[in-house]
């Protein structure tokens, strides 16, 4: 099941002073929410982000722009031996949520909403069916 291996990170852009700025308001995967000590860590190697805010208001940010998030949240990824993420704005998941009626639904699509990106050098590899015929 390749969502065993996914976290979702929901996402929003908030105009502040004039400038694009994006946050990131969660990251959990089918075992739960990352820990906070290892978003605390990652803070750290990235230079703009605002530890104060984040241990005020729970959100990750700001981030000049969208690559810059997703390049934060697959080196969490990788740190935790994930291998894939799924970029998703607050508005897509507002209208998932709002699309499924029903508990079964929201657990059997959750992990194909967003945008994914694999973790480098995670790519997906063939069975022995695709090598025997490739």
């Amino acid at each position: 099941m390749a969502e065993l291996n996914k976290l979702i990170c929901i996402y929003d852009f908030r105009p502040l002073n004039n400038l694009g700025n994006y946050y990131l308001y969660y990251i959990f995967g089918h075992n739960g929410p990352v820990e906070e000590d290892l978003l605390l860590e990652e803070f750290k190697y990235v230079s703009d982000l605002d530890v104060d805010s984040y241990k005020k208001f729970r959100i990750v940010g700001p981030f000049p722009d969208v690559e810059v998030l997703k390049n934060f949240c697959l080196k969490i990824c990788k740190s935790i031996n994930k291998t894939s993420i799924s970029l998703v704005m607050v508005e897509e998941y507002n209208s998932f949520i709002e699309e499924h009626h029903s508990l079964e639904g929201i657990v059997n699509n959750f992990f194909l909403i967003g945008t994914s990106f694999r973790v480098e050098g995670t790519e997906k590899r063939g069975g022995i069916f695709n090598k025997l015929f490739t």
